[in-house]
């Protein structure tokens, strides 16, 4: 990950209410629906939130039929994207 990239990813966890976000994610994926009312945001609030995280990479999206689960990357431990993979084991 170069400088760069990490600057952003730091950037993107600056904001209290996407930390607060991706610690959620770190427990269980979870579809944008729930995220909004588990943390009581706005639908449109949750969704920028989630287009900032996505942008870092460690967001991953699953989809289940007709449902779409968001959750952190795993950590590939194969040196790429070190500091993605860090701040998962440090969020889990």
């Amino acid at each position: 990950m170069d400088s760069s990239s990490a600057d952003i990813l730091l950037h993107s966890l600056s904001d209290a209410s996407r930390r607060q976000l991706v610690r959620l994610l770190a427990e269980t994926p979870l579809t944008v629906g729930e995220i909004v009312d588990v943390l009581g945001l706005p639908q449109s609030t949750v969704s920028r939130h989630l287009k900032t995280l996505r942008s870092t990479g460690l967001l991953v999206d699953r989809r289940n039929g007709k449902r779409v689960h968001i959750g952190l990357v795993e950590p590939t431990g194969d040196g790429n994207n070190d500091l993605v993979g860090l701040l998962n084991s440090w969020l889990r």
